[in-house]
């Protein structure tokens, strides 16, 4: 391959580097409040309660392969005291799309190898009036192909939360 063809996929895929995290699609720019309706604690050495399929789930039980979510907060639980999220109506401040991708797979890609599996996010910024220690509700899925055409769909959103949440 020519040097200038390298110099090409090389600007084409930094610059679509850049693209990766982006504003969400209007599909989600609606969604105003997250509502819990069930308390979620938060397991010791985390920050985050996880939500697969509408069940509380611990992060190895997780199928990375199916749509999960997981409820961010600023406090990482610890044996002296149990975090938990409680029921509320949370405001959606910011909703992103992201799809990040590791370390090895952007050196792959840039070799025209393929990149190996990456995770389609969905980030909703949170805020309460009452619950000072919520971040953000991350719900997302692995693929391991075509990433270029592949987005997060707000239905498999709500089948991750199931009846535990809802997001309006």
């Amino acid at each position: 391959m020519s040097r200038f063809r390298k110099y090409i996929n090389l600007v084409r895929r930094v610059a679509f580097l850049f693209v990766l995290s982006t504003p969400a699609m209007a599909s989600t720019e609606h969604m105003r409040y997250f509502e819990l309706g069930t308390a979620l604690s938060i397991e010791t050495g985390w920050a985050r309660s996880f939500v697969q399929n509408g069940e509380p789930k611990k992060f190895v039980n997780i199928d990375q392969w199916q749509p999960y979510c997981s409820v961010e907060v600023k406090t990482v639980a610890s044996f002296s005291g149990e975090v938990v999220v409680q029921p509320d109506i949370y405001v959606v401040e910011r909703v992103r799309r992201r799809q990040p991708i590791g370390g090895y797979s952007i050196i792959s890609s840039l070799n025209g190898d393929d990149p190996g599996p990456i995770d389609l996010q969905l980030d909703f910024e949170l805020s309460s009036k009452t619950d000072k220690n919520i971040v953000r509700l991350r719900c997302q899925r692995t693929v391991d192909r075509d990433f270029h055409s592949l987005e997060l769909s707000v239905n498999e959103v709500h089948q991750a939360l199931g009846n535990l949440a809802t997001l309006k």
